[in-house]
């Protein structure tokens, strides 16, 4: 998780780390402990930040592409070698469909960068988000 290992970077710069889960108060709590994040994870179950902030949802085979369900996989594998981690099954609640966004939000509110993900896989990099808090170098 480039986010989790960059947080020194992101600290210098001014800025603090937000996560904002659709599960539980109690899976989002477990689900930080268990990678390990040095910031917050919120749980917003009932979607409302989702809509206001305009984030779609995702078709079947955007899901569940051959490229992406490799690249998920290949991460499980990956954490479960490395650090011993394990996985748990999605529940009725978890919404496989559900597309997520990374945000640079300033300490006034306002909204510097916005990525909104096309697929579950698509996250900016960590140079990009940067590129709006470091500015031009």
């Amino acid at each position: 998780m480039q986010v989790r290992d960059g947080i020194e970077r992101i600290e210098k710069a001014g800025a603090a780390i937000l996560v904002v889960a659709y599960t539980s108060p109690e899976y989002c709590q477990a689900f930080a402990e268990h990678m390990k994040l040095p910031f917050p994870v919120a749980s917003a179950p009932d979607r409302r930040i989702y809509n206001d902030y305009g984030l779609g949802k995702a078709t079947f085979f955007k899901v569940f592409n051959p490229l992406v369900l490799l690249r998920e996989m290949a991460i499980i594998v990956r954490h479960r070698r490395t650090e011993g981690r394990t996985y748990r099954r999605p529940t009725r609640e978890d919404d496989l469909y559900q597309l997520g966004a990374d945000f640079v939000i300033s300490a006034t509110g306002t909204i510097l960068y916005a990525h909104h993900s096309k697929s579950p896989d698509d996250r900016p990099s960590l140079d990009e988000m940067m590129a709006v808090l470091e500015g031009p170098r």
